[in-house]
């Protein structure tokens, strides 16, 4: 079922809208910023929970950007006037009538026009949240996928700075203009922004993964991974997966 969580909302600089829903389960979520005032469509970050638990940790809307369109979101010509982008969340069950909080916080200047709509009370595949790092060595339980880009909005096609990933079974070190073939060759990838994010990682199960490198060009690294590392997660998990089951 599609909802409306807000339309035409002016941000003020600096500012913050947080836009509420009471789904039964949340699958995705949408996000489209006018901004021909300024041209900072870009300039601002997302923060998804659900009750007190975080989906998505205040990433940037232009990495966001970057993975919704190796899904297959819309392929966008600019990202200063206007940026539209989705964000797959798998499917959450809303336990103990938990409300969606979705935070978006404007940069250094206003955001004209902002509009936020859910997917909600649907069934799609098991749980997940996206985090993005700044830092240049970290670990990611359960990591299922992962983008790597600069947050300066520069190619990284040219960049021949390696990044080493190992997980529990296997280690390489690909360099970013590796990932940025491989993101460019993902199907749906094309116009202005294709030089613009590297592809590192997709890994067959959720594996417990480490990233580490060193770039003057490359600063962020969005991760996918799936829910389940402490109790409250993987009972939400389970009762996903039991209501999947029960929908066959």
């Amino acid at each position: 079922m599609l909802v409306t969580l807000g339309t035409n909302t002016t941000i003020g600089a600096g500012a913050s809208t947080v836009f509420t829903y009471s789904p039964s389960s949340v699958q995705k979520i949408f996000v489209k910023v006018d901004d021909t005032t300024g041209n900072t469509a870009y300039d601002h970050t997302v923060n998804v929970q659900l009750g007190s638990m975080t989906l998505v940790n205040s990433a940037s809307a232009y990495g966001l950007l970057g993975l919704s369109m190796m899904q297959g979101g819309y392929i966008s010509d600019s990202f200063t006037g206007e940026i539209c982008y989705q964000i797959n969340l798998g499917s959450h069950i809303a336990l103990s009538n938990q409300q969606l909080y979705v935070t978006i916080t404007a940069g250094a200047g206003q955001l004209d026009g902002v509009d936020v709509s859910a997917l909600i009370n649907g069934s799609s595949n098991l749980p997940v949240r996206l985090t993005e790092y700044s830092n240049d060595t970290f670990a990611q339980e359960n990591a299922i996928s992962a983008i790597a880009y600069s947050s300066g909005r520069t190619g990284v096609d040219e960049v021949t700075d390696t990044c080493e990933i190992r997980t529990d079974i296997s280690a390489s070190s690909p360099t970013f203009a590796s990932g940025n073939n491989w993101y460019m060759n993902s199907g749906t990838i094309k116009g202005s922004f294709a030089d613009y994010y590297a592809r590192m990682l997709e890994n067959p199960v959720p594996m417990n993964t480490s990233f580490n490198y060193t770039s003057s060009s490359v600063d962020r690294i969005l991760c996918i991974s799936t829910m389940g590392s402490n109790p409250r997660e993987r009972s939400q998990a389970r009762a996903m997966a039991n209501v999947q089951r029960s929908a066959y």
